[in-house]
């Protein structure tokens, strides 16, 4: 709670990479903050890591889920 208080994107951002391995609750995260801050939990993301999510993503995934899709 107090990470998400102290700042919400990176907040987001640990939970991303926490769950890079784990489909439904990644998409699930993305799909939640897309119309609210994605793009600013991605920059923190991306701040964060020596890769980008979307690059991140399309290692991990291949076939429907696709990070184009997103990013």
């Amino acid at each position: 709670m107090i990470k998400f208080i102290k700042n919400k994107h990176k907040y987001f951002a640990q939970l991303l990479n926490k769950y890079l391995a784990e489909e439904d609750h990644l998409l699930r995260i993305l799909v939640n903050r897309s119309e609210i801050d994605l793009g600013n939990i991605i920059v923190e993301y991306n701040a964060m890591h020596e890769k980008t999510l979307g690059l991140e993503i399309k290692m991990r995934f291949k076939g429907a889920f696709q990070a184009r899709k997103f990013f």
